[in-house]
């Protein structure tokens, strides 16, 4: 609602002249929380994962017809940022899972910033063409990309709004069929108000 706003008041046009969506609303899109009491976000997304491809063969690649995910962290360094959770899923899927972040992590292995560059537009073609199954990533991606086979999202960590959060996991199900959408967090992390609302 902000952008409107915004756009309102930069081209001087009337909230009359101005169509919106009466609702947001995404039915497909199903929401879960799992709250992590006791410093065990690791082991209940590693669980997660498993229990997803169990039920759902998330790892089997079959072109358009796979089901993918993406796995949202809130930073991009640190045991708990995008490339920390990648290091360790990628130990027990190595060729299924990659990572992506607007910025180069401390710990990455591209030299300058011209490779790393390449490296991101090679993994979002390489995802978008269905070539592995799961993306650990920052909000930095998924921001033009219309990926229709996203089927669960995963947000390792709560992002600084709900607005956020929301259009991350927007993400997933834009086929219109249905997509899980996960939230572990751990309570003491949390403002008690966004507490309340999530």
């Amino acid at each position: 609602l902000n952008v409107l706003k915004d756009i309102l008041v930069e081209f001087e046009i009337g909230k009359e002249n101005v169509k919106t969506l009466l609702s947001y609303t995404r039915p497909e899109l199903h929401f879960r929380v799992k709250k992590d009491l006791g410093g065990y976000k690791k082991v209940i997304l590693k669980n997660l994962i498993e229990d997803l491809d169990k039920k759902k063969q998330v790892f089997k690649l079959d072109g358009e017809k796979s089901k993918c995910g993406l796995i949202f962290t809130v930073n991009v360094n640190g045991e708990f940022g995008c490339y920390g959770v990648y290091d360790k899923l990628k130990k027990d899927y190595p060729d299924a899972v990659y990572w992506y972040s607007g910025s180069r992590p401390k710990k990455c292995y591209y030299a300058t910033n011209k490779e790393y560059e390449e490296y991101k537009s090679q993994i979002q073609k390489d995802f978008k063409d269905n070539k592995y199954p799961l993306l650990v990533a920052t909000k930095a991606f998924g921001m033009g990309i219309d990926k229709p086979n996203i089927r669960y999202t995963i947000h390792y960590g709560v992002p600084g709004s709900l607005e956020s959060l929301y259009q991350e996991a927007g993400r997933a199900g834009r086929d219109k069929e249905d997509a899980a959408c996960y939230i572990i967090y751990s309570k003491e992390h949390l403002e008690k108000e966004i507490f309340d609302k999530l």
